[in-house]
């Protein structure tokens, strides 16, 4: 059997490994969503429906483009998290009559949109394309998932309790994180070093609230 050069075989592995992190994003969206769900109607004590937002924002704005670059892979994973998401957040505007809009959702939005305004503005005056640009990317990783998520683990604070938040979302969160920073530090590209900085945050920001969670909730 001809073998083949170490160079086809990497490129085969790496698209193998792409295919495998489609799948595991799809099913990591399918299992955060659906158990988010079902804890909400048990209680929301200790979840933010600002910070959900301001995350589906972030995804939508992926997903928007994953469809100018014709990633399929990337496609079906942020379209599974778009999806998943609306139907949470909308799960719990509309069906959970203990959710009440809190002085730290507003403030996690607020942050959320001020920081997407300002990249908008800053891609103007720069002029460079919103969607591709890498510190564009970046900076609206940072304001709309860590900031969010550094939020959403001191309302658990304040709150005293973090049992909205169920032990599947935090363990799907880690390995979706992982599995994009994976992909990242595999690519070594000088012109990604915001979008690496900001899924580093996301992994720091979300090991913040796993941090809390189990202080509150485990200890």
């Amino acid at each position: 059997m001809k073998q083949l050069p170490k160079k086809r075989w990497l490129l085969h592995g790496k698209k193998a490994f792409y295919y495998f992190a489609t799948i595991v994003g799809v099913i990591c969206a399918y299992y955060f969503n659906s158990s988010q769900i079902e804890r909400a109607e048990e209680t929301v004590k200790g979840i933010s429906l600002g910070m959900y937002i301001s995350f589906n924002l972030s995804m939508i704005l992926s997903l928007i483009l994953s469809f100018q670059a014709k990633n399929w892979n990337l496609i079906l994973q942020f379209l599974a998290w778009v999806l998943g998401g609306i139907i949470l957040i909308c799960f719990v505007f509309l069906r959970v009559e203990d959710y009440s809009w809190l002085v730290m959702d507003t403030i996690i939005l607020s942050c959320a949109l001020s920081g997407l305004i300002f990249t908008i503005a800053r891609s103007f005056i720069k002029h460079v394309n919103f969607f591709r640009d890498s510190a564009t990317k970046g900076l609206n990783g940072i304001f709309l998932k860590s900031i969010p998520q550094f939020g959403l683990g001191i309302l658990m604070i304040i709150q005293g309790s973090g049992e909205g938040l169920t032990f599947v979302a935090i363990f799907v969160g880690h390995v979706s994180i992982l599995m994009r920073l994976i992909i990242i530090w595999s690519e070594k590209k000088n012109r990604e070093r915001w979008v690496r900085r900001a899924d580093e945050w996301n992994l720091i920001s979300w090991a913040f609230v796993t941090l809390v969670w189990v202080i509150k909730e485990v200890l």
